[in-house]
């Protein structure tokens, strides 16, 4: 009975380190398993964000790109060159043309040495908020501001509310005191040291964030066009890019 026992006990003890073996070699490799199955998703992870982002960059830069295309057609157009911006229907149907070909604009204006300024502003990117606070009427596509300081003794700023087909709907006093040159878009073309891009920055018509485009003229009158693009365009872009 006794060799029975110690027979039985052998035996169980020989299963036991087998079992036990059996378990520290699977519970190894089950981690190993899981620990390489974290790494390569970690690593396939890693390169989908870094395309995703690649991605977006290209496609924002793009944007940046069609809307410095845009300012160097603008530049080249003799009304600009001469700043012949008041009245001017033909100058009035190109903004608006441009500005529905690029829904990524908001806006495309000029700034000149003496003061005067032009600005064409597309209201059904606004929001609701934006053309409150800009007083557009419902029936408005756009809006434009015209400032001229051809006569220093007479200043004279206006803005028009015209409807999609650029007829006037509403005509309001313009402010007195916006100054292109004093504008960080003004600035940094007339220092003409080949940047192009804003910081990001508050606008002084909505109150909205945004990136400005600028160029500074390079014929006729000295002076810098731009274009606006929101920063809500911007984050859309990403949103589309999402993961």
């Amino acid at each position: 009975m006794k060799n029975g026992a110690v027979q039985f006990g052998f035996k169980a003890s020989i299963i036991a380190l087998f079992v036990a073996i059996v378990l520290v070699i699977g519970l190894t490799l089950v981690y190993l398993s899981f620990q390489r199955i974290a790494a390569v998703t970690q690593t396939a992870a890693s390169q989908f964000i870094g395309k995703v982002a690649e991605l977006s960059a290209d496609r924002i830069g793009s944007q940046l790109k069609l809307v410095r295309d845009n300012l160097e057609i603008l530049n080249a157009l003799p009304p600009v060159q001469s700043a012949d911006i008041d009245d001017n229907p033909r100058l009035v149907a190109l903004l608006a043309a441009m500005l529905k070909n690029n829904n990524q604009l908001f806006n495309l204006y000029v700034g000149y040495d003496d003061g005067s300024f032009i600005e064409m502003d597309a209201l059904d990117g606004a929001g609701r908020d934006a053309r409150a606070r800009l007083e557009a009427p419902d029936q408005a596509a756009f809006r434009m501001v015209v400032i001229s300081r051809s006569d220093p003794a007479q200043v004279k700023s206006r803005r028009l509310f015209l409807s999609d087909q650029l007829e006037t709907i509403r005509e309001l006093p313009g402010t007195l005191d916006y100054d292109p040159r004093e504008r960080p878009w003004y600035k940094d073309g007339a220092r003409r040291d080949g940047s192009w891009l804003t910081g990001p920055y508050v606008f002084f018509a909505t109150g909205k964030q945004g990136y400005t485009v600028q160029l500074a003229l390079k014929q006729g009158r000295s002076g810098v066009s731009a274009g606006d693009m929101l920063l809500d365009v911007t984050q859309e872009v990403l949103k589309r890019e999402r993961a």
